[in-house]
Protein backbone atom coordinates (compact mmCIF):
# COMPACT_ATOMS: atom_id res chain seq x y z
CA UNK A 1 0.00 0.00 0.00
CA UNK A 2 0.92 3.62 -0.50
CA UNK A 3 -1.49 5.19 2.03
CA UNK A 4 -1.91 4.50 5.34
CA UNK A 5 -5.30 5.32 7.96
CA UNK A 6 -5.08 8.16 10.10
CA UNK A 7 -7.38 9.18 12.83
CA UNK A 8 -9.54 11.59 10.77
CA UNK A 9 -10.05 13.02 7.31
CA UNK A 10 -8.48 12.34 3.87
CA UNK A 11 -4.61 11.76 3.25
CA UNK A 12 -2.34 11.49 0.18
CA UNK A 13 0.44 9.43 -0.32
CA UNK A 14 3.59 10.40 1.56
CA UNK A 15 6.12 12.98 0.26
CA UNK A 16 9.57 11.41 -0.86
CA UNK A 17 11.88 12.59 1.76
CA UNK A 18 14.85 10.44 1.81
CA UNK A 19 16.42 13.22 -0.10
CA UNK A 20 14.60 16.96 -0.19
CA UNK A 21 11.53 16.68 -2.40
CA UNK A 22 11.01 20.49 -2.55
CA UNK A 23 9.69 20.03 -6.51
CA UNK A 24 8.30 17.24 -6.87
CA UNK A 25 5.97 17.93 -3.92
CA UNK A 26 3.27 19.91 -5.94
CA UNK A 27 2.26 19.69 -9.92
CA UNK A 28 -1.27 20.86 -10.90
CA UNK A 29 -4.29 21.90 -9.30
CA UNK A 30 -7.37 19.85 -8.56
CA UNK A 31 -10.53 19.76 -6.50
CA UNK A 32 -10.87 17.98 -3.28
CA UNK A 33 -14.57 18.31 -3.74
CA UNK A 34 -16.25 14.98 -4.58
CA UNK A 35 -20.04 15.63 -3.34
CA UNK A 36 -21.60 16.10 -6.92
CA UNK A 37 -25.25 16.51 -6.55
CA UNK A 38 -27.68 15.33 -9.15
CA UNK A 39 -29.21 18.10 -11.25
CA UNK A 40 -32.68 17.28 -11.80
CA UNK A 41 -36.05 15.07 -9.88
CA UNK A 42 -35.72 11.79 -9.98
CA UNK A 43 -32.25 10.98 -8.59
CA UNK A 44 -30.65 9.77 -5.51
CA UNK A 45 -28.43 12.27 -3.68
CA UNK A 46 -25.13 12.37 -6.09
CA UNK A 47 -26.15 8.62 -7.86
CA UNK A 48 -28.30 9.14 -10.54
CA UNK A 49 -31.73 7.96 -11.42
CA UNK A 50 -32.75 7.21 -15.09
CA UNK A 51 -36.10 7.88 -15.30
CA UNK A 52 -36.22 11.61 -17.22
CA UNK A 53 -39.93 12.66 -18.12
CA UNK A 54 -42.25 15.68 -18.39
CA UNK A 55 -42.08 17.86 -21.60
CA UNK A 56 -40.27 21.29 -21.22
CA UNK A 57 -39.91 20.30 -17.78
CA UNK A 58 -37.77 22.86 -15.45
CA UNK A 59 -36.35 22.61 -12.16
CA UNK A 60 -34.07 24.42 -9.76
CA UNK A 61 -32.11 23.87 -6.30
CA UNK A 62 -29.59 24.93 -3.81
CA UNK A 63 -27.57 22.18 -2.25
CA UNK A 64 -25.17 23.07 0.76
CA UNK A 65 -22.55 20.75 1.87
CA UNK A 66 -19.98 20.91 4.27
CA UNK A 67 -16.79 18.65 4.54
CA UNK A 68 -14.51 18.14 7.57
CA UNK A 69 -10.78 17.27 6.18
CA UNK A 70 -11.18 16.49 2.90
CA UNK A 71 -7.02 17.13 2.35
CA UNK A 72 -4.40 15.91 4.76
CA UNK A 73 -0.93 15.23 3.66
CA UNK A 74 0.95 12.97 5.25
CA UNK A 75 5.02 13.27 5.22
CA UNK A 76 7.95 10.79 6.06
CA UNK A 77 11.60 10.31 5.80
CA UNK A 78 11.13 6.57 3.77
CA UNK A 79 12.92 4.93 0.13
CA UNK A 80 9.37 4.18 -0.57
CA UNK A 81 6.26 4.95 1.30
CA UNK A 82 5.19 5.77 4.92
CA UNK A 83 3.99 1.92 5.21
CA UNK A 84 7.43 1.18 5.46
CA UNK A 85 8.28 -0.12 9.24
CA UNK A 86 12.06 1.71 8.78
CA UNK A 87 9.62 5.24 7.75
CA UNK A 88 10.04 7.98 10.00
CA UNK A 89 6.99 9.69 10.79
CA UNK A 90 6.75 13.84 9.48
CA UNK A 91 4.16 16.54 11.20
CA UNK A 92 0.58 15.76 8.98
CA UNK A 93 -0.14 19.00 7.22
CA UNK A 94 -3.24 19.10 7.19
CA UNK A 95 -4.20 21.26 3.74
CA UNK A 96 -8.22 21.81 3.61
CA UNK A 97 -9.77 21.42 6.88
CA UNK A 98 -13.01 23.00 6.29
CA UNK A 99 -14.83 22.74 2.75
CA UNK A 100 -17.98 24.69 1.94
CA UNK A 101 -20.35 24.75 -0.87
CA UNK A 102 -22.92 26.26 -2.18
CA UNK A 103 -24.31 24.41 -5.49
CA UNK A 104 -26.66 25.80 -7.78
CA UNK A 105 -28.16 23.27 -9.88
CA UNK A 106 -30.98 23.78 -12.92
CA UNK A 107 -32.35 21.36 -15.68
CA UNK A 108 -34.33 21.28 -18.89
CA UNK A 109 -36.24 18.54 -19.90
CA UNK A 110 -37.13 19.24 -23.58
CA UNK A 111 -38.47 15.77 -24.06
CA UNK A 112 -39.24 13.23 -21.42
CA UNK A 113 -36.21 11.08 -23.04
CA UNK A 114 -33.38 13.90 -22.34
CA UNK A 115 -32.43 15.67 -19.49
CA UNK A 116 -29.98 18.61 -20.12
CA UNK A 117 -28.52 19.33 -16.32
CA UNK A 118 -26.11 22.11 -14.92
CA UNK A 119 -24.14 22.57 -11.59
CA UNK A 120 -22.43 25.85 -10.55
CA UNK A 121 -20.77 25.21 -7.00
CA UNK A 122 -19.82 28.21 -4.88
CA UNK A 123 -16.89 26.97 -2.65
CA UNK A 124 -14.85 28.15 0.31
CA UNK A 125 -11.64 26.49 1.89
CA UNK A 126 -9.61 26.88 5.04
CA UNK A 127 -6.77 24.94 6.17
CA UNK A 128 -3.13 24.75 6.90
CA UNK A 129 -2.17 25.04 2.99
CA UNK A 130 0.94 23.64 1.56
CA UNK A 131 3.99 25.19 -0.17
CA UNK A 132 6.18 23.69 -2.51
CA UNK A 133 8.42 21.61 0.00
CA UNK A 134 5.38 19.99 1.28
CA UNK A 135 5.02 21.81 4.54
CA UNK A 136 2.31 23.76 6.23
CA UNK A 137 2.28 27.63 4.22
CA UNK A 138 2.88 29.94 6.77
CA UNK A 139 0.14 32.30 5.10
CA UNK A 140 -2.45 29.28 5.79
CA UNK A 141 -5.72 28.62 3.13
CA UNK A 142 -8.33 30.42 3.35
CA UNK A 143 -10.31 31.32 0.27
CA UNK A 144 -13.63 32.20 -1.57
CA UNK A 145 -14.63 31.46 -5.36
CA UNK A 146 -16.62 29.98 -8.19
CA UNK A 147 -15.45 26.61 -8.37
CA UNK A 148 -15.81 24.49 -11.89
CA UNK A 149 -19.20 24.63 -13.65
CA UNK A 150 -20.75 21.51 -15.14
CA UNK A 151 -22.85 20.51 -17.77
CA UNK A 152 -24.42 17.57 -18.25
CA UNK A 153 -26.67 15.43 -20.82
CA UNK A 154 -28.58 12.62 -19.60
CA UNK A 155 -30.73 10.10 -21.95
CA UNK A 156 -33.59 7.19 -21.15
CA UNK A 157 -32.77 4.61 -23.01
CA UNK A 158 -36.43 3.04 -22.22
CA UNK A 159 -39.47 4.03 -23.76
CA UNK A 160 -41.61 3.75 -20.50
CA UNK A 161 -40.18 5.49 -17.62
CA UNK A 162 -42.24 3.63 -15.20
CA UNK A 163 -40.93 0.53 -16.15
CA UNK A 164 -39.15 -2.17 -13.21
CA UNK A 165 -35.82 -1.24 -14.96
CA UNK A 166 -34.64 1.64 -16.74
CA UNK A 167 -30.95 2.16 -18.30
CA UNK A 168 -30.10 5.53 -19.15
CA UNK A 169 -26.80 7.08 -20.23
CA UNK A 170 -25.54 10.94 -19.00
CA UNK A 171 -22.64 12.46 -20.65
CA UNK A 172 -20.81 15.39 -18.48
CA UNK A 173 -18.06 18.19 -18.99
CA UNK A 174 -16.37 20.76 -16.80
CA UNK A 175 -14.39 24.11 -17.35
CA UNK A 176 -11.27 25.25 -14.73
CA UNK A 177 -12.77 28.31 -13.72
CA UNK A 178 -12.02 27.37 -9.98
CA UNK A 179 -8.36 27.58 -10.97
CA UNK A 180 -9.18 31.31 -12.30
CA UNK A 181 -11.23 32.40 -9.50
CA UNK A 182 -8.84 31.03 -6.65
CA UNK A 183 -5.63 29.85 -7.45
CA UNK A 184 -3.84 26.74 -5.59
CA UNK A 185 -7.48 26.59 -2.82
CA UNK A 186 -8.54 22.60 -4.68
CA UNK A 187 -11.42 24.02 -5.58
CA UNK A 188 -11.13 22.97 -9.19
CA UNK A 189 -9.44 20.97 -11.36
CA UNK A 190 -6.24 21.78 -13.56
CA UNK A 191 -7.57 21.32 -17.00
CA UNK A 192 -10.97 20.99 -18.22
CA UNK A 193 -12.72 16.71 -17.58
CA UNK A 194 -14.94 15.16 -19.89
CA UNK A 195 -17.09 11.97 -18.55
CA UNK A 196 -19.91 9.88 -18.57
CA UNK A 197 -22.02 7.04 -16.59
CA UNK A 198 -23.87 4.30 -17.66
CA UNK A 199 -27.27 4.69 -15.10
CA UNK A 200 -29.47 0.99 -14.68
CA UNK A 201 -32.48 2.29 -12.58
CA UNK A 202 -34.52 -0.54 -10.64
CA UNK A 203 -37.98 -0.04 -8.91
CA UNK A 204 -40.57 -2.42 -7.31
CA UNK A 205 -43.08 -0.17 -5.52
CA UNK A 206 -41.84 1.48 -3.39
CA UNK A 207 -37.89 0.60 -3.52
CA UNK A 208 -35.42 1.50 -5.83
CA UNK A 209 -31.66 0.69 -6.79
CA UNK A 210 -29.77 2.74 -8.86
CA UNK A 211 -25.89 1.43 -9.83
CA UNK A 212 -23.76 4.06 -11.75
CA UNK A 213 -20.80 3.33 -13.34
CA UNK A 214 -18.41 5.38 -15.76
CA UNK A 215 -15.29 7.29 -16.15
CA UNK A 216 -13.89 10.93 -16.28
CA UNK A 217 -10.60 12.25 -17.96
CA UNK A 218 -8.88 15.11 -16.87
CA UNK A 219 -5.30 16.42 -16.73
CA UNK A 220 -2.59 14.87 -14.09
CA UNK A 221 -1.88 16.62 -11.53
CA UNK A 222 0.44 15.71 -8.11
CA UNK A 223 0.79 16.26 -4.75
CA UNK A 224 3.20 14.45 -2.78
CA UNK A 225 3.69 10.92 -4.08
CA UNK A 226 -0.04 10.90 -5.22
CA UNK A 227 -1.23 11.08 -8.90
CA UNK A 228 -4.92 13.06 -9.20
CA UNK A 229 -5.99 12.55 -12.77
CA UNK A 230 -8.36 10.40 -14.84
CA UNK A 231 -10.67 8.09 -12.98
CA UNK A 232 -13.33 5.79 -12.93
CA UNK A 233 -16.15 6.53 -10.57
CA UNK A 234 -18.85 4.47 -9.72
CA UNK A 235 -21.93 5.22 -7.21
CA UNK A 236 -24.83 3.24 -5.97
CA UNK A 237 -28.18 4.81 -4.31
CA UNK A 238 -31.08 3.05 -2.76
CA UNK A 239 -33.99 4.75 -2.00
CA UNK A 240 -37.68 4.13 0.01
CA UNK A 241 -40.33 5.89 0.41
CA UNK A 242 -42.20 4.95 3.49
CA UNK A 243 -45.17 7.61 2.39
CA UNK A 244 -46.53 9.72 -0.28
CA UNK A 245 -44.11 12.77 0.99
CA UNK A 246 -40.79 11.06 2.00
CA UNK A 247 -38.11 9.04 0.16
CA UNK A 248 -34.87 8.22 2.41
CA UNK A 249 -31.43 7.48 0.27
CA UNK A 250 -28.13 5.85 1.10
CA UNK A 251 -26.17 6.64 -1.59
CA UNK A 252 -22.47 5.23 -1.62
CA UNK A 253 -19.70 6.87 -4.69
CA UNK A 254 -16.10 6.66 -4.87
CA UNK A 255 -13.43 6.37 -7.70
CA UNK A 256 -10.33 4.53 -8.27
CA UNK A 257 -7.46 6.26 -10.08
CA UNK A 258 -6.40 5.33 -13.62
CA UNK A 259 -2.71 6.32 -13.56
CA UNK A 260 -0.24 3.66 -12.45
CA UNK A 261 1.45 4.29 -9.33
CA UNK A 262 -0.10 6.00 -5.92
CA UNK A 263 -3.68 5.93 -7.74
CA UNK A 264 -6.31 7.53 -5.67
CA UNK A 265 -9.28 5.01 -3.69
CA UNK A 266 -12.00 7.18 -2.82
CA UNK A 267 -15.16 6.23 -1.22
CA UNK A 268 -17.86 7.30 0.94
CA UNK A 269 -21.49 6.56 1.98
CA UNK A 270 -24.49 9.40 2.47
CA UNK A 271 -27.40 9.15 3.81
CA UNK A 272 -30.73 11.27 3.94
CA UNK A 273 -34.13 12.04 3.48
CA UNK A 274 -35.93 14.36 0.85
CA UNK A 275 -39.74 15.72 1.61
CA UNK A 276 -41.67 16.91 -0.96
CA UNK A 277 -45.00 18.43 0.33
CA UNK A 278 -48.37 17.17 -1.55
CA UNK A 279 -49.12 19.32 -3.91
CA UNK A 280 -45.84 21.58 -4.10
CA UNK A 281 -43.72 21.61 -6.68
CA UNK A 282 -40.90 22.26 -3.77
CA UNK A 283 -38.59 19.58 -2.43
CA UNK A 284 -35.76 19.72 0.74
CA UNK A 285 -33.20 17.09 1.60
CA UNK A 286 -31.11 16.81 4.38
CA UNK A 287 -28.43 14.12 4.91
CA UNK A 288 -24.79 12.84 6.42
CA UNK A 289 -22.26 11.14 5.45
CA UNK A 290 -18.77 10.09 6.26
CA UNK A 291 -15.24 8.41 4.75
CA UNK A 292 -14.74 5.07 3.63
CA UNK A 293 -11.29 5.24 2.66
CA UNK A 294 -8.75 7.88 3.46
CA UNK A 295 -7.98 9.67 0.15
CA UNK A 296 -7.51 12.87 -1.65
CA UNK A 297 -11.36 14.85 -1.39
CA UNK A 298 -12.79 11.61 0.98
CA UNK A 299 -13.89 13.71 4.57
CA UNK A 300 -13.80 12.57 7.95
CA UNK A 301 -17.76 13.44 7.99
CA UNK A 302 -19.72 15.95 5.77
CA UNK A 303 -23.20 17.38 6.29
CA UNK A 304 -25.57 18.61 3.21
CA UNK A 305 -29.25 20.37 3.14
CA UNK A 306 -31.08 21.57 -0.04
CA UNK A 307 -34.06 22.91 -1.52
CA UNK A 308 -35.44 22.21 -4.82
CA UNK A 309 -38.19 23.50 -7.09
CA UNK A 310 -39.57 21.30 -10.07
CA UNK A 311 -41.59 22.62 -12.59
CA UNK A 312 -42.69 19.75 -14.65
CA UNK A 313 -46.13 18.56 -17.11
CA UNK A 314 -46.15 14.52 -16.64
CA UNK A 315 -48.43 12.24 -17.37
CA UNK A 316 -47.13 8.99 -16.68
CA UNK A 317 -50.39 6.94 -16.92
CA UNK A 318 -50.95 8.20 -20.85
CA UNK A 319 -54.57 9.30 -20.34
CA UNK A 320 -54.16 12.95 -21.55
CA UNK A 321 -54.36 14.12 -18.04
CA UNK A 322 -51.48 15.36 -16.06
CA UNK A 323 -50.72 13.79 -13.16
CA UNK A 324 -51.12 17.25 -10.97
CA UNK A 325 -54.76 17.00 -12.01
CA UNK A 326 -54.56 12.76 -11.76
CA UNK A 327 -56.55 11.33 -8.84
CA UNK A 328 -54.66 8.09 -9.95
CA UNK A 329 -51.41 9.02 -11.86
CA UNK A 330 -50.21 5.58 -12.51
CA UNK A 331 -53.55 4.17 -13.48
CA UNK A 332 -55.58 4.77 -17.26
CA UNK A 333 -58.40 6.05 -16.92
CA UNK A 334 -60.44 3.47 -18.72
CA UNK A 335 -62.67 3.95 -21.89
CA UNK A 336 -65.79 2.81 -19.74
CA UNK A 337 -65.71 5.99 -17.67
CA UNK A 338 -67.33 7.64 -20.08
CA UNK A 339 -64.28 10.41 -20.26
CA UNK A 340 -67.02 12.51 -18.57
CA UNK A 341 -65.24 13.19 -14.65
CA UNK A 342 -61.70 13.28 -15.98
CA UNK A 343 -60.45 12.47 -12.31
CA UNK A 344 -57.84 9.99 -13.99
CA UNK A 345 -58.91 6.49 -12.59
CA UNK A 346 -59.95 3.57 -14.14
CA UNK A 347 -64.21 3.01 -13.94
CA UNK A 348 -66.25 5.68 -12.40
CA UNK A 349 -65.87 7.69 -9.48
CA UNK A 350 -67.15 6.37 -6.21
CA UNK A 351 -70.98 7.21 -5.33
CA UNK A 352 -71.29 10.65 -4.06
CA UNK A 353 -73.98 11.74 -1.67
CA UNK A 354 -77.32 12.15 -4.09
CA UNK A 355 -79.84 15.14 -3.59
CA UNK A 356 -81.34 14.62 -6.74
CA UNK A 357 -83.96 12.47 -8.22
CA UNK A 358 -81.30 8.95 -8.78
CA UNK A 359 -84.44 8.36 -11.56
CA UNK A 360 -84.35 11.06 -13.42
CA UNK A 361 -82.91 10.28 -17.11
CA UNK A 362 -81.84 12.08 -20.05
CA UNK A 363 -83.85 14.65 -21.53
CA UNK A 364 -84.87 15.60 -18.18
CA UNK A 365 -85.48 19.25 -16.79
CA UNK A 366 -83.17 21.81 -18.93
CA UNK A 367 -83.36 24.17 -16.48
CA UNK A 368 -82.39 21.74 -13.69
CA UNK A 369 -80.06 20.93 -15.70
CA UNK A 370 -78.67 24.70 -15.98
CA UNK A 371 -78.86 25.48 -12.91
CA UNK A 372 -76.60 22.25 -12.04
CA UNK A 373 -74.25 22.44 -14.69
CA UNK A 374 -75.55 18.99 -15.94
CA UNK A 375 -74.64 16.91 -12.78
CA UNK A 376 -78.54 16.17 -10.86
CA UNK A 377 -77.12 14.59 -8.20
CA UNK A 378 -74.41 17.02 -6.28
CA UNK A 379 -75.10 19.93 -7.98
CA UNK A 380 -70.82 20.30 -8.71
CA UNK A 381 -69.65 20.88 -12.17
CA UNK A 382 -66.89 19.65 -14.62
CA UNK A 383 -66.09 20.57 -17.88
CA UNK A 384 -67.93 18.00 -19.41
CA UNK A 385 -71.13 18.61 -17.57
CA UNK A 386 -71.17 22.25 -18.48
CA UNK A 387 -71.23 20.89 -22.13
CA UNK A 388 -73.67 18.51 -21.64
CA UNK A 389 -76.05 21.43 -19.97
CA UNK A 390 -75.22 24.40 -22.71
CA UNK A 391 -76.38 21.98 -25.30
CA UNK A 392 -79.73 21.38 -24.39
CA UNK A 393 -79.94 20.95 -21.21
CA UNK A 394 -78.31 16.90 -20.96
CA UNK A 395 -77.70 15.51 -17.97
CA UNK A 396 -76.41 12.67 -15.94
CA UNK A 397 -77.26 9.86 -13.27
CA UNK A 398 -76.14 11.15 -10.16
CA UNK A 399 -72.96 8.78 -9.50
Amino acid sequence: MNKFWITSGALLAPLLAAQPAAAQAISGEFTVQRFDPAPGPRNFITTRGARTDGNMALSAALVFNYAKDPLILVSCESQNNCDDPNAIRQKDVEVVQNAMSFDLLGSLTPIPQLQLGLRLPITRVAGQGITEQGTADPASLDTFGIGDPMLEAKIRLAEDPNADVVPGLAVSATGPLGKLTAEESYIGDDTPTVGGRLIIDFKSDRLSVAPNVGAVYRGTSRLGKTEVGAEVRWGLGVGYQPARVVDVFVDAFGAVGLPSGNRVNAAEIDLGGRFTPLGSPLGFLAGFGFGVTDDVGVPAWRIFLGVSFTLEHRDRDGDGIADSDDACPEEAESETDGDKDRDGCPGARAPKEEHGDPNETEGGDSSEGDSSGGDTGSGESSPSDTSGSESGGESEAPY
